[in-house]
């Protein structure tokens, strides 16, 4: 994995099409994919990991998020390994304008290391697009 310059916590992943580049700015993180490979959405990945989770307790994750065209991407929260099981396993509807998201799970497990994952790799192969998320927050329900 790669890390994303100018942020401390995130890191990028793709399946070897030799097409992601990142930038941040302003605090929003970009993804530009080149050439996708969209036989599995994971194949594009904005990861942050070291997610400290506790079982039973219930989460609300809010972002901004945005495409330069239409774009269904997944947004996980899991298992960093093993089975890679998805506490949270959601998608959101990107459009050029930045829009708010918002999701809420209850953690199954206890688990201090999670993966927050946005899975981006969507569309026709070969496609070139730009994912742009910003504004990130995991809290505990009160």
């Amino acid at each position: 994995m790669a890390g994303v310059p100018g942020t401390a916590y995130w890191s990028t992943w793709e399946s070897g099409a030799g097409g992601l580049s990142t930038t941040a700015s302003g605090g929003e993180v970009t993804l530009n994919v080149a050439r996708v490979d969209p036989a599995n959405n994971w194949h594009v990945q904005l990861n942050q990991t070291d997610v400290p989770l506790v079982a039973g307790q219930t989460y609300t994750l809010t972002f901004s998020g945005r495409a330069s065209s239409l774009r269904e991407v997944g947004v996980v929260i899991g298992e960093n390994g093993g089975s890679y099981a998805r506490y949270l396993d959601a998608k959101a509807a990107l459009t050029p304008t930045a829009r708010g998201f918002t999701y809420t799970f209850t953690a199954p497990v206890t688990n201090p290391a999670a993966q927050l994952q946005i899975l981006g790799a969507v569309g026709q192969p070969g496609e070139s697009y730009s994912l742009s998320f910003k504004d990130f927050r995991l809290v505990p329900a009160k």
